[in-house]
């Protein structure tokens, strides 16, 4: 922590003029109760300010830009760090040991990659990617027309791990259960997304294996991942949390607060106190029998959206929708399903090229959806 806040302080113009109006002097943030002396982070600050916050410490070539969607289609521009992409990376490969995966052996994901064309129309909806020793699965091709193809590739790589969105994994174990089929995969590993406890039935159901929840973000500020138990253990090593009330104090166990981050890994951007737009709480019962004997956390809100549908009978997370909206620039951003085959996309602009910006996403929604 210590190290995150000098080097916050030292490597960006926005923390150094953020700690000089707050008037925290920066050798002063020892622990985490030190925290509390500096302001909360909106999400909206680190929207306009994202440039000034990009440290000096990592060179050009160490960082990678990303996009992230957000939950309410209000863009953010992240800078991370390939060290901290690898430990990311790391702290994935040990919820897989927990379940008793390789991180090594090959695996199915299904994330937010547009992999296959949308307009194709034929098997195969899957590629290779050799150095990463997947398979990436499209998820933008579900529907009741393909879930035999689908069906019949999970048989053929069943006792594999597979991995992706909560709202993917449960629309492909839907069709799965519509046409009456069941696979056997080795583990199931979700994130991006709440997972309520009906479609974690379906899913274990459909693919027969247990489900690995984690919560994580673009940002790389935090990570809470479930074990063999099905308690959800803070990362205590990746990243700060702390949960408070609308007046900004500490909550109890078992109350409701608002996700406060300050994360350890990422060197490129710093996040300190970041205020991500999450709600949870820290449980009563800090026991687990696993006796990993890191803090137990409940994350209540996250992410939560419906099904888009079309009337060729494909089904779209939402986060494979949001992925269209990772190239714009809107304030906020809401698509609404008024009718079978009737989409309307409402934006706040940001700027006066937000109306092009629309525009796009709509070409490319209806390459999609189509017409």
């Amino acid at each position: 922590l210590q190290e995150m806040v000098q080097l916050a302080y030292t490597t960006t113009s926005f923390y150094r003029q953020w700690f000089d109006d707050s008037g925290v002097n920066p050798d002063d943030i020892k622990n985490i109760e030190d925290l509390r002396k500096l302001p909360i982070l909106s999400r909206d600050i680190v929207q306009s300010s994202w440039q000034s916050m990009v440290s000096s410490a990592v060179q050009k070539r160490q960082r990678i830009y990303h996009r992230t969607s957000g939950t309410t289609g209000s863009g953010l521009s992240v800078v991370v760090s390939k060290s901290a992409l690898q430990r990311i990376n790391a702290h994935v490969s040990r919820q897989m040991q927990w379940a008793e995966v390789d991180p090594r052996d090959w695996k199915i994901t299904m994330f937010g990659a547009r992999v296959i064309p949308p307009e194709q129309d034929k098997p195969p909806y899957w590629i290779k990617n050799f150095p990463g020793r997947q398979i990436l699965l499209s998820g933008f091709h579900l529907s009741d027309v393909t879930v035999e193809d689908y069906f019949h590739f999970l048989k053929d790589h069943q006792d594999w791990p597979i991995e992706g969105f909560a709202s993917t994994l449960h629309i492909l174990s839907e069709l799965l259960a519509k046409h009456d089929r069941k696979v056997k995969m080795k583990a199931v590993f979700s994130n991006g997304e709440p997972l309520l406890p009906y479609m974690r039935t379906l899913i274990e159901d459909r693919l027969g294996a247990k489900v690995w929840d984690a919560y994580g973000q673009t940002e790389l500020v935090g990570l809470i991942q479930e074990c063999e138990e099905g308690s959800f253990h803070l990362s205590s090593d990746f990243g700060i949390l702390e949960i408070i009330d609308e007046n900004g104090n500490p909550v109890q166990p078992g109350e409701p607060g608002a996700f406060i981050w300050t994360g350890l890994q990422n060197k490129a951007m710093p996040l300190i106190r970041y205020k991500i737009g999450d709600i949870g709480e820290w449980c009563k019962d800090q026991y687990c029998p696993c006796v990993r004997g890191t803090p137990l956390v409940h994350p209540i809100i996250t992410r939560d959206s419906d099904y888009l549908r079309t009337p060729s009978g494909k089904v779209f997370s939402p986060r494979m929708i949001n992925q269209y909206l990772k190239e714009a620039d809107f304030q906020y951003c809401q698509f609404v399903q008024e009718g079978s085959n009737s989409w309307v996309i409402r934006y706040v602009p940001n700027h006066d090229r937000s109306e092009n910006q629309a525009l796009a996403v709509k070409r490319n929604l209806e390459k999609l959806l189509g017409d």
